[in-house]
C-alpha cells in the first residue's frame, strides 16, 4: 500500500492525535532499525571471522610454499654417509693394495684422502675419528 494514499485516507485521525502517530512511527521505525542492525551485525561478524580464517589459511599456504623445507637432520646424515660410501668405492677402484676389510665395506679410506675429496667437491663438512666404517661428521658451516 502506498504511504501517501494511506495518509490521505487517514489524515483526519492523524490530525486528531499527531503525537501518538509520531510516537508509533518512531517506535516501529526504531525497532525495525535495531532488529535489522542486530541481524546485520551478526552477519558481518560471521563474515569477518570467515575472512580472518581464510587469511590465516592463505598465510599458512604461502609460508609452506615460500620456504623450501630444510632437509631433516637424519636425511642429511644419511646423504653424507652415502657420499662417504661412494668415495670409499672410488678409493678402492683407484688405489692399489686395498685391505680386504675395505673391499668388504668394513673400513674406510684414510681421513686425509676423504677430506681432500670432500674439499674438492665443495662440501661444507669433513670426517674425523674413523673407526672401521664408523666416523664423525664435522659441519664446517657451524664450526
Amino acid at each position: 500500500m502506498d504511504l501517501v494514499a494511506f495518509l490521505q485516507t487517514n489524515w483526519a485521525v492523524v490530525m486528531q492525535a499527531p503525537w501518538v502517530f509520531v510516537t508509533f512511527a518512531a517506535l516501529f521505525g526504531g525497532g525495525g532499525f535495531l532488529i535489522g542492525h542486530y541481524w546485520l551485525s551478526e552477519r558481518v561478524a560471521n563474515l569477518e571471522s570467515r575472512l580472518a580464517r581464510r587469511d590465516e589459511e592463505i598465510a599458512a599456504h604461502r609460508s609452506t610454499q615460500a620456504a623450501p623445507a630444510e632437509p631433516s637432520r637424519d636425511k642429511l646424515t644419511a646423504q653424507r654417509v652415502a657420499f662417504v660410501q661412494d668415495l670409499t668405492r672410488l678409493y678402492t677402484l683407484s688405489h692399489d693394495g686395498i685391505s680386504p676389510e675395505m673391499i668388504a665395506g668394513f673400513a674406510l679410506p684414510p681421513v686425509a684422502w676423504l677430506n681432500e675429496q670432500l674439499e674438492s667437491q665443495g662440501k661444507a663438512w669433513r670426517v674425523r675419528n674413523i673407526n672401521g666404517r664408523n666416523f664423525e661428521i664435522v659441519d664446517l658451516s657451524s664450526a
